[in-house]
């Protein structure tokens, strides 16, 4: 905060940042970034689960080349053909050698075709099934007859073709079994890991869906933030802005309130001099000094109390304080000018103490007095009465103008209002809205009573100091007298 001095008294000027909230963006913002832990675990997972489903698709596939178990169907298939070529050969095999060496030779062939199968269906019980009595009675009587070793007569021969034809349905069969069986298997297995694929597809769609609803959050979680401290530091300008005002208005209300209290001290001095009652128009004009002196005082000090209300800054002094002490200062105060006429002491005993800063309630109640003398017609009377109510100190305000209308009530203690009748009247539109806010400081309140026709009431209501009822019209001041009501006229001034 930096200063400025003017007329040798300093002044607090607003900085450009306030330092409470000069610097980076609250921890506090940062709170949500936790929450993206778990969409991210999520897609993680689900990434790591379409990577597996998607290399055991890729081995299904490549797997027809490295499980010997995925070789049957062609092994079967090659044993058929080899059996189909051996029986062709087995008709041409009588009086040509070179026959009976080809013969031979798929014989062999034929032999190995189910020496490699064996093995196969020996290490796969569940594929061994598909192998039925013929195809292990005829690989049995093929290696018991081998024809290197063994001559084969025509009629061998005969039942050699027959076997082999036999041979050739029976692996075609099997082949096709053993190929189904695979098939179904792969199929299966492939719609288990497509699922698997589908599955961590969504959830990587549903983590990226968190994800991008977390991120936007987060975003308008930190636009939050910032737009929160950028209300805070314009919050924080225009409070330093108004308090440096206030300081500038402190300042030149000291300034001013010197010659003012000179200029209504020479004026008093002059009021006494014996030779003014001889020039009774100086002396009127002498008194018109004193007394627009006073209203220019008192408007300066409403004027440092209401930055003092606003800035939440003024100081309580309560104490118990006679009413009639309160309301004495009231008449006592040059701004009432000739309303002070007619002046008298309450009926009955005048102990309501009232517990209330006296500079504070002064303001108040002086607020009210004027606003009920401003408003109402010349030679009107103006009444005070006070009664404690519950512990509260109800003190009244009345006058008999114009009233106020109904729909006006609340908003006539809004700060700067100013209703339809008060077109020409002198004011700044404070004078209630202070009261009120005085009030409310205090423990109290100002309720206002009107037709809107004839007249208003307003009750300062106050906490009482002590027990006891005062219903009397109050209005003392000096030159008051004992037993009759008290009335505040408006004079012709």
């Amino acid at each position: 905060m930096a200063s400025k001095v003017i007329d040798g008294t300093s002044a607090a000027a607003p900085d450009d940042e306030p330092a409470e909230v000069r610097g980076h963006l609250p921890v506090q913002a940062l709170a949500s970034y936790p929450g993206l832990v778990l969409p991210l675990l999520l897609i993680a997972a689900a990434l790591a689960v379409t990577v597996f489903a998607s290399v055991q698709l890729w081995r299904m596939e490549a797997r027809p080349l490295q499980d010997p178990t995925a070789d049957m169907p062609r092994l079967y298939a090659q044993a058929a053909v080899e059996a189909l070529r051996l029986n062709e050969a087995a008709e041409h095999h009588a009086g040509d050698p070179a026959a009976r060496q080809e013969f031979i030779r798929l014989y062999h062939l034929l032999l190995r075709r189910l020496d490699q199968l064996e093995p196969v269906l020996r290490d796969r019980p569940a594929a061994a099934a598909v192998l039925d009595d013929e195809i292990a009675n005829a690989l049995i009587q093929l290696r018991d007859r081998d024809p290197a070793v063994v001559a084969y007569s025509p009629g061998d021969l005969a039942g050699l073709a027959a076997r082999l034809t036999e041979l050739e349905r029976t692996l075609s069969r099997a082949g096709a079994r053993v190929q189904g069986a695979h098939q179904a298997q792969q199929a299966e297995r492939a719609a288990r890991l497509y699922g698997i694929l589908v599955l961590g597809a969504a959830a990587v769609l549903a983590g990226l869906l968190g994800l991008a609803w977390l991120v936007s959050c987060l975003l308008w979680t930190l636009r939050r933030v910032q737009d929160d401290r950028k209300l805070q530091l314009d919050l924080q300008r225009a409070c330093d802005s108004a308090a440096y005002l206030r300081n500038i208005a402190a300042v030149i209300a000291h300034q001013m309130r010197a010659p003012l209290t000179v200029i209504d001290s020479a004026a008093q001095r002059m009021l006494s001099r014996p030779d003014l009652a001889q020039r009774p128009q100086d002396g009127a004009a002498l008194l018109r000094i004193r007394r627009q002196v006073s209203q220019v005082l008192r408007f300066m000090d409403q004027a440092m109390l209401a930055g003092a209300v606003e800035g939440g800054t003024p100081l309580l002094h309560p104490r118990p304080v006679p009413l009639q002490d309160l309301v004495g200062m009231i008449m006592a105060h040059e701004g009432m000018g000739d309303g002070r006429q007619r002046l008298v002491l309450p009926e009955g005993p005048a102990g309501m103490r009232i517990l209330c800063d006296p500079v504070l309630a002064f303001h108040a109640l002086a607020n009210l007095v004027e606003n009920a003398l401003k408003y109402s017609p010349a030679g009107n009377p103006v009444e005070l009465c006070a009664a404690e109510v519950r512990g509260m100190a109800v003190i009244s305000v009345i006058d008999h103008g114009a009233g106020i209308p109904l729909a006006d009530q609340e908003a006539i203690f809004q700060r700067f209002w100013r209703g339809a009748r008060a077109t020409g009247q002198p004011g700044s539109g404070v004078g209630l809205w202070l009261a009120r806010r005085l009030a409310e400081i205090q423990g109290g309140t100002i309720r206002v009573t009107s037709d809107g026709q004839s007249g208003s009431r307003f009750d300062l209501m106050l906490p009482a100091a002590g027990a006891g009822t005062m219903a009397a019209r109050v209005a003392p001041g000096p030159s008051a007298t004992p037993g009759r009501r008290a009335e505040v006229r408006r004079g012709d001034a």
